[in-house]
């Protein structure tokens, strides 16, 4: 039974294939278009998808999309505001559902004519459950998943059980607490659905009980049960650039952040803060919710907001669930998974997988995408001329790279099969020495071109996390939870980071002996490394630690703001020469950027005249 998931025309487009239950490949389209969050047909998503599991187009089975359009079509619909400014938008916005959302299936066999199988149109939150719960390799689990809106819902709660899904509780547009954290981040001056993650790197720097109450009481009534009613006055969900009203100006007294150009001040973070708390209560009533009515302590989540890794980490601090496992595309993108696994266990009576004991889910460590041979390395690099140098034996490999680190130096890996959701988990990643004060400062403003109050993530070897994080879960080897670094290996920071308006000031001094993934609340987003998941890391990880007596290093995804997660040896070789990063490790080549021929641009240059997409 072959089956293909797909998930398009909204954004994060993707393609999902698995061979009688199998997860055999999973892929977002931006990453070959190189287009961030591209919404586009998935055509090279699809094309990779199909060659990986060695299927032409005639021996696909189903087709499974993500959602049923025509529910989402019905809420669009029903919330047009027309006027003599956005007529033309309108139009060509209802255009492109019927020509392509509306008539998926007429679509896809106009791309594909030689496709015979079947279309299936799954629900968009039942996509999110079964993503989560399919994979999970658990047996049984309650199921949450939230995110701003998907057809006409925004969040359920839902049981699984062996192959199947039941349903038990939808939360319904507009109440969302997705679309208010997207609100409040454009509010901030990020963009929706990209810029999420930015406010919640911001919020630890203010004071979350300054606005606290504000959204708990003003902009939302908050249940018992985790479910909230938005006080629409506030809010225009008819767009995505600015989603707020004027009255929310009125209420925060302060103006709007237009642009990133513009500063960041203390009632910036404090709003950040007061959102993000709010976030976190209202993900933890939702999940004890779903524990009441579903009475089991396994816990499965997934759409837009279970990335959230500050609420995740508070939650799975709370002792309150045996097992939580979050799908780690629980974007969109992971729809098109979800989509093919719900078709094949509940709606075709497939029984359900269940992990070996020592393997605790079903996702590959999501290595689900394209791979490159050192043959192929080597064909490209020598294509262009490139200066590299080969290590046959891997052990001297990784000694070389922690030579590297130990210097000083900063340098991206591109090794195996590319990660499929937003997190790169050492095969498309760019590290560093977690012990140096310049190395946060450094990966963002020379090598990210990012927002320098920007946190980032350890890789840690998973036999040492207890040594150095509170609460932490041994087995967090997707980067979804946060936790706060034990006490004993912080330092007395002499500016309160909650009362400061300075950032900068906050960057600048040390939080403890490895000052680049300790966030100024002094916590982390931790991603475990055990030899099973990832030898290469694993190997590297040991070495460091061996030699410095740290068991982690700075682990960022290998792109540059506003760019996708490189994908293919040219994209990981422009991002090196495009920026201050000093080498590459490709396979078990190793090139120094000093070494090639340097563009006549410095990368601050190249920057500016790349579009502003994030």
């Amino acid at each position: 039974m072959n089956i293909l998931g797909i998930s398009c025309f909204y954004h994060d487009s993707s393609a999902a294939i698995i061979v009688d239950g199998q997860i055999i490949a999973a892929v977002q389209e931006e990453r070959f278009s190189r287009v961030k969050g591209d919404r586009s047909f998935p055509r090279f998503s699809i094309a990779y998808c199909l060659d990986q599991a060695s299927l032409t187009i005639d021996r696909i089975d189903f087709v499974a999309f993500y959602e049923q359009p025509s529910k989402s079509f019905k809420r669009v619909y029903s919330n047009l505001h027309l006027n003599p400014n956005n007529i033309l938008d309108v139009y060509n916005n209802i255009l492109s559902w019927g020509l392509q959302r509306l008539q998926f299936d007429k679509y896809f066999k106009n791309v594909y004519p030689n496709y015979t199988g079947e279309f299936y149109f799954s629900r968009h939150h039942i996509s999110h459950a079964a993503s989560a719960f399919f994979p999970s390799g658990l047996k049984e689990a309650s199921i949450l998943t939230i995110d701003a809106v998907g057809e006409d819902t925004t969040a359920t709660i839902s049981l699984g059980s062996k192959n199947q899904i039941k349903l038990l509780k939808i939360m319904k547009y507009p109440d969302s607490i997705g679309l208010l954290y997207s609100c409040i981040t454009t509010f901030l001056g990020f963009k929706a659905n990209l810029g999420e993650y930015k406010v919640m790197g911001l919020a630890p720097y203010g004071d979350s009980k300054t606005y606290f109450d504000i959204f708990k009481q003003e902009l939302c009534y908050l249940y018992e049960d985790g479910s909230l009613k938005l006080n629409m006055k506030y809010f225009d969900f008819t767009s995505t650039d600015i989603m707020f009203t004027n009255n929310l100006e009125k209420l925060f007294h302060i103006k709007p952040r237009i642009n990133e150009y513009e500063p960041i001040n203390k009632t910036h973070m404090d709003i950040a803060a007061g959102l993000q708390a709010f976030t976190d209560e209202v993900v933890f009533l939702m999940s004890l919710h779903a524990q009441k009515l579903t009475n089991i302590r396994n816990l499965c989540l997934s759409g837009g907001v279970a990335l959230n890794c500050v609420s995740n980490g508070n939650l799975q601090r709370s002792k309150k669930f045996d097992k939580i496992w979050v799908q780690p595309a629980s974007g969109d993108s992971g729809n098109a998974l979800g989509a093919a696994l719900y078709l094949y266990h509940q709606v075709l009576g497939n029984p359900k997988t269940e992990a070996d004991n020592d393997i605790t889910d079903l996702m590959q460590n999501c290595r689900l995408g394209p791979s490159y041979s050192d043959y192929e390395i080597r064909c490209f690099l020598d294509s262009i001329g490139a200066c590299y140098e080969y290590y046959k034996d891997d052990t001297e490999l990784t000694s070389m790279l922690v030579d590297e680190l130990m210097d000083g130096h900063i340098f991206g890996l591109f090794r195996g099969r590319m990660e499929f959701g937003p997190r790169a988990l050492g095969n498309r990643s760019i590290i560093g020495d977690p012990r140096s004060q310049e190395t946060q400062t450094r990966m963002n403003l020379k090598i990210k071109f990012r927002e320098s109050f920007r946190p980032f993530a350890p890789f840690v070897l998973r036999e040492h996390v207890s040594e150095w994080f509170q609460d932490s879960d041994l087995d967090n080897k997707y980067m979804l939870f946060v936790y706060l670094l034990n006490e004993s290996k912080r330092f007395n920071q002499p500016i309160d980071y909650s009362t400061t308006v300075n950032i900068l000031q906050l960057l600048n001094q040390p939080r403890s002996e490895v000052p680049a993934v300790t966030h100024v609340d002094y916590s982390a987003r931790l991603q475990t490394v055990s030899h099973s998941d990832n030898p290469f890391i694993y190997n590297l990880l040991s070495e460091f630690n061996l030699r410095t007596n740290i068991p982690f290093l700075v682990n960022t995804s290998f792109n540059v703001r506003g760019e996708p997660i490189v994908c293919t040896p040219l994209d990981a070789y422009n991002c090196m020469i495009n920026t201050y990063m000093d080498g590459l490790c490709m396979g078990n080549y190793f090139l120094r950027r000093s070494d090639q021929t340097l563009p006549e641009m410095p990368p601050e240059a190249i920057r500016i005249l790349r579009p502003k997409i994030d």
